[in-house]
């Protein structure tokens, strides 16, 4: 005959047979196997050879698969309730602590596999299941001996979760421990409860766990006290108010005995764990805490040579914060606020437009003592007319004068400006009908064209002052020269004086010979013009670079005071690219494999 199968091999067959049944995707069958598992752990925690942790994983493995089997709000929650009271069916305190322990465990195994859709009830499993081991505690009278083992499992599955489990723990912690206790829970017993906290913050170097911790641990005491609540009540009426004079001590409280009453029989008679429908806000009881023995237990943490010297300083932080609140001061929260005067919106338009108004001022006045300077030298080197005269210098004039002269003096010859004065519509057509000219020398008068006297000249510039002539022996025998219009009438004095009438810049340039042009090119062979030539067509492009000019300082500061809203933007785009977006995609290179080819 076969031997039969020990004791030990037909309990683990019978866990892995529950994990099976608890993680199927009939419904029926997982509720089924929900109820007969709670009888199999009763009868199996009055046997001296109970269930092993090893056996406790592997019905949590079931456990969590059957909650993400679940399906709706109300199913899951009544699942959810339903395991979270498996914890009650334990005789021994030790066979409750290790299922706590297997819990924290295989979730934390299983924390990175959840999924968003499914992340909503597994954070409702973990406050059901807190609160229910809270329950355990007070089941048993918060004795220190079952106490110190419950929360010695809890620092040792707080200090392996992970930190999104940890850090929702820490939010729930204290409200489930308000729940279950109401209130009334000893001072000594909740700084044992808290203590697992202070350590892990003074040895983690995260700061989001140590915010987190700061936060819904010991923050949240401040704020569930007594001057926590009157400094929040007081808060908002101050602030509907307006926040008069600045100050929040300014209010005072008023009681109303009628609204006491009201509320007391409120919380008595709608005591609800959880948020229904109906009836969404839950009334969480404030928790009486010792702040002096809480401030000399993270005093000692921040001395401690484990401890961090990012969570030193937010210990330090707590600590100042707690030894306030011991003094009668809130340390949280706003009580004074700078009032702001209210400034009256004519007077900042008014003053506005004054400053625009000066700034205009400014720019005008520059301009007025700037730019007419300019515009006078460029009068002086251009007349209106476009005309000029040569005269010859008079000997006496120049040696009586001992300084020299400022005009450009050669062969005796100066070119001078016809005056600006203005003249009638007859002396514009004398002057336009001038262009043929009698000249006396030595008798005789001879009627030259302004243009065969533009050919003989070498070159007249009038931005120089300057006038030469090839012909300079004829000219100084000139003596007796004179000028007539058409009636007759002499123009100039008696004087020996000649008067050649020159064009103006523009078109005494289109007369000059090609030959200036050609040694004006070998003067600057490169660098000053640069010829181009088009194979089309025979026309020659000259690009003269040596009246190139630079932008000057001043004139760039005007134009930014004149349009100040032109700013340079660094963070500007072209409103268009550059590439032109084409509506076929690129052809596929045919000589590139392709990874799944051979």
């Amino acid at each position: 005959m076969k031997d039969k199968p020990s004791d030990q091999l037909l309990q683990i067959a019978q866990e892995i047979t529950f994990a099976k049944a608890l993680a199927c995707n009939d419904k029926t069958l997982r509720v089924r196997a929900l109820r007969r598992l709670k009888k199999w752990l009763i009868s199996k925690s009055n046997v001296e050879n109970g269930i092993t942790q090893d056996g406790f994983i592997r019905l949590w493995r079931g456990l969590f698969y059957n909650v993400w089997m679940s399906d709706k709000p109300l199913v899951q929650e009544e699942v959810v309730e339903a395991i979270s009271n498996l914890i009650h069916c334990f005789s021994n305190f030790s066979e409750a602590q290790t299922f706590i322990m297997c819990f924290f465990q295989t979730l934390s195994e299983s924390w990175f596999g959840l999924d968003s859709h499914r992340l909503d009830k597994y954070l409702m499993f973990v406050r059901r299941f807190l609160r229910q081991s809270f329950v355990l505690a007070e089941n048993y009278e918060w004795k220190s001996e079952h106490l110190m083992e419950l929360i010695a499992s809890f620092k040792k599955a707080f200090l392996k979760a992970p930190l999104g489990l940890l850090m929702h723990v820490c939010e729930i912690y204290l409200e489930e421990l308000a729940k279950v206790t109401k209130g009334k829970l000893d001072e000594d017993i909740l700084l044992e409860f808290i203590k697992p906290f202070g350590e892990i913050m003074s040895t983690s170097s995260d700061v989001r766990l140590i915010k987190h911790i700061e936060e819904f641990i010991y923050m949240h005491l401040l704020k569930q006290s007594d001057l926590g609540i009157k400094h929040q009540i007081k808060f908002k009426a101050w602030r509907k108010l307006g926040c008069p004079e600045g100050d929040i001590n300014v209010m005072e409280e008023v009681e109303v005995n009628s609204e006491e009453e009201s509320t007391e029989e409120l919380k008595e008679s709608n005591f609800s764990l959880d948020a229904r429908a109906g009836n969404v806000d839950v009334f969480l009881p404030p928790i009486k805490f010792n702040a002096i023995a809480i401030a000399d237990h993270l005093t000692a943490l921040r001395k401690h040579k484990n401890t961090k010297t990012k969570a030193r300083k937010r210990l330090t932080d707590i600590i100042n914060k707690y030894k306030t609140f011991v003094r009668g001061k809130y340390p949280l929260g706003i009580h004074k606020v700078e009032l702001v005067e209210l400034e009256n919106e004519e007077e900042i338009i008014e003053e506005a437009a004054m400053e625009l108004l000066e700034d205009e001022l400014e720019t005008y006045n520059e301009d007025k003592l700037r730019k007419p300077v300019k515009k006078k030298a460029k009068k002086e080197e251009l007349s209106p007319t476009g005309e000029w005269i040569v005269t010859p210098l008079k000997e006496s004039a120049s040696n009586n004068k001992g300084v020299k002269s400022r005009r450009n003096i050669c062969n005796n010859w100066e070119v001078s400006k016809i005056s600006d004065t203005p003249c009638s519509t007859n002396d514009s057509m004398n002057l336009r009908k001038d262009s043929l000219t009698t000249v006396s020398i030595n008798g005789k008068n001879e009627l030259k064209k302004r243009k065969k006297i533009l050919k003989t000249s070498k070159r007249v510039s009038p931005d120089k002052d300057q006038f030469h002539l090839n012909n300079s022996e004829e000219l100084e025998k000139q003596t007796n020269v004179t000028t007539t219009n058409e009636w007759g009438d002499v123009s100039w004095d008696d004087q020996q004086q000649t008067e050649i009438l020159v064009e103006p810049k523009k078109k005494f340039k289109q007369t000059l010979d090609l030959s200036l042009k050609k040694k004006s090119t070998q003067n600057h062979p490169t660098g000053n013009k640069v010829k181009t030539s088009t194979p089309s067509s025979g026309k020659k492009v000259e690009f003269v670079l040596n009246r190139n000019s630079v932008q000057a300082e001043e004139d760039y500061k005007l134009s930014l005071k004149k349009n100040p809203v032109l700013k340079f933007n660094s963070e500007a785009q072209p409103p268009v690219g550059v590439l032109k977006s084409t509506p076929f995609s690129s052809p596929i290179n045919p000589f590139v494999l392709l990874p799944n080819a051979h």
